[in-house]
């Protein structure tokens, strides 16, 4: 409990004795629900970096604006690829199997 006593997803790995892909499935179906007290597992890729349990707001509020501005750069890296794909595709850019045809 606390971001005080993070782990690394490695860390968890070892500790439940799983692979890293294992840990990060695990980790994300904790994640879907919080816990039966209200709390929920967060994490910061700044220091203290790691995940942790945590029912403390000022922790929860830093964790949902990481997040949200993480998901707001994935967006716009995808929004981009997106409509790359969009002008590759309409200008016959792309061949039968969906790759991109050398000039």
């Amino acid at each position: 409990f606390g971001a005080k006593r993070a782990l690394s997803r490695r860390d968890l790995a070892r500790l439940w004795g799983c692979s890293d892909r294992e840990a990060r499935r695990q980790i994300a179906e904790f994640r879907a629900a919080p816990g039966e007290d209200g709390s929920v597992i967060l994490s910061s890729s700044s220091a203290p970096s790691g995940y942790w349990r945590s029912d403390d707001p000022v922790e929860i509020r830093r964790f949902v604006r990481e997040t949200e501005a993480r998901a707001r750069s994935t967006f716009a890296s995808l929004k981009a690829a997106r409509h790359a794909l969009r002008r590759l595709e309409a200008a016959g850019q792309t061949d039968v199997l969906g790759g991109v045809k050398n000039g």
